[in-house]
């Protein structure tokens, strides 16, 4: 995939984590994080760009959340290959409605676009 943000953390020299693009609408505009809880630290990511954020159960730090991010992202590009075939064929209104169920699944954001 295409990648494009980064993250970075102190190492020998400095560590870099490159960040999947958004696989919903492409941008690099990726943020990752924790919320900084010394237990059950919750991490996300989100992107800036369509306004979707998802959610990680526990994390150490920000720099796992990320790591968890681009297995997330890598995923979603998978599922959506495999859902071209019908998704590209629907044509009645059920259809095309039950596409986009299937889309909104395989995403599986907290929060779709345009919402806050």
């Amino acid at each position: 995939g295409v990648i494009m943000a980064k993250l970075t953390r102190p190492r020998v020299g400095e560590e870099v984590l490159e960040l999947e693009c958004c696989p919903c609408c492409g941008a690099n505009e990726i943020s990752v994080g924790d919320c900084g809880y010394s237990s059950f630290n919750p991490g996300w990511a989100e992107c800036k760009n369509c306004k979707r954020k998802w959610s990680f159960s526990c994390v150490n730090d920000s720099w796992q959340a990320g790591e968890l991010w681009n297995a997330k992202a890598k995923a979603i590009r998978r599922k959506f290959a495999m859902l071209i075939p019908f998704t590209s064929q629907a044509v009645t209104k059920d259809e095309k409605a039950f596409a986009k169920e299937l889309e909104a699944f395989v995403i599986d954001a907290d929060k779709k676009a345009g919402e806050r």
